[in-house]
């Protein structure tokens, strides 16, 4: 018998997320045939495994399970999102988790619920600072994807995010160090910034904010 939480139906969950449509097929048919339960909330820890994995198609695959866990359990969402939090910041050794950290942000950028933006935009930030350009795309690419998922609706809850993280940095003094890493930060601050002006409507007094950072 297949049982009914734990590994296994976190492995059959994934299974229904592969790349490959006939491996999507059978799990499909194992889910609803065999096993016929729904998947338990308390996926996290198994799901986010996957992200760890060697393979970038492995990681992307994680990612979609995990946005389908959520959108499944809303209730976790915020747990989930904290988990990847720090997932990210206990990989400093791999850069594979963390891009794969990012690459689930990105894929979970539409079930983003509007208090869950405030706490992203803070970490994608922050992750602007990593050493590695692999990782650094990926978080620009998911920022962009969340922001253009939400801007429009949320503009207003956004946009001071990212200008106070510029107002803290023309307040401070870094070494040159950490001034190689601001820069990253200022960089990828200021691209997500254009891409919430977009959002904002013609004549809006805040593109030109905007523009002027």
């Amino acid at each position: 018998a297949v049982p009914p939480t734990g590994f296994m139906s976190c492995r059959l969950f994934f299974a229904l997320h592969d790349d490959d449509e006939a491996n999507r097929e059978a799990a499909k048919h194992v889910w609803n045939e065999i096993y016929g339960k729904d998947l338990d909330a308390d996926y996290g820890l198994e799901l986010l495994s996957y992200l760890s994995q060697a393979g970038g198609s492995t990681r992307a695959q994680a990612a979609r399970a995990l946005t389908a866990a959520m959108t499944a359990h809303p209730d976790t969402i915020s747990q989930t999102l904290n988990a990847l939090s720090t997932l990210f910041v206990t990989s400093r050794s791999s850069e594979g988790t963390r891009a794969g950290v990012a690459l689930a942000l990105q894929e979970a950028a539409p079930i983003l619920r509007a208090r869950d933006l405030p706490l992203v935009s803070s970490f994608l930030i922050k992750a602007l600072r990593d050493d590695s350009e692999t990782v650094r795309a990926t978080i620009m690419a998911a920022g962009q994807t969340v922001l253009d998922a939400h801007g429009a609706d949320h503009v207003a809850l956004l946009l001071p995010v990212f200008e106070a993280c510029l107002d803290r940095d023309a307040n401070q003094v870094f070494t040159p160090q950490e001034e190689e890493s601001q820069d990253r930060v200022r960089e990828g601050v200021a691209i997500f910034l254009g891409t919430l002006a977009r959002h904002l409507p013609p004549g809006d007094p805040r593109v030109a904010v905007v523009v002027n950072r």
